[in-house]
């Protein structure tokens, strides 16, 4: 694989691990360096290693969903990193709820890689 310019970090935090899987795939092929957490604990223990430049989050995960890791990126001073939510109950309530908890965008799910990409692009591109 050849290195591009671009070797910005991606942490994906999904309980669906073919989804984190699948979303990796494409990010690499981006030249994206990608991490992955099944959920916002495991993230919240991984954040201090990886030092994101961004995040793509499930809002409806087991152990600490989406709403609860955007509130404690909040309580820690982390909200400068760009969020991009994932949300396959996709309703205008939890979209206001995760823009005000620092969330940049919402997505609904199911979603194409393409898309994925091009918010990551967007997003990354506006720091």
């Amino acid at each position: 694989m050849t290195k591009k310019q671009t070797r910005n970090k991606i942490l994906i935090i999904d309980d669906d691990q073919d989804f984190r899987e699948i979303i990796a795939i494409y990010l690499n092929e981006a030249g994206y360096a990608v991490f992955t957490a099944s959920n916002g604990k495991e993230a919240k223990e991984e954040l201090p290693l990886i030092s994101p430049d961004m995040i793509i989050l499930d809002m409806i995960m087991p152990v600490l969903d989406g709403m609860a890791f955007l509130h404690w990126l909040q309580q820690t001073g982390k909200q400068d990193i760009p969020v991009l939510a994932l949300t396959g109950l996709y309703k205008a309530d939890i979209e206001t709820q995760a823009l005000e908890m620092g969330a940049n965008e919402v997505h609904g799910k199911p979603c194409l890689p393409n898309e994925i990409l091009e918010r990551v692009a967007k997003l990354l591109n506006a720091e």
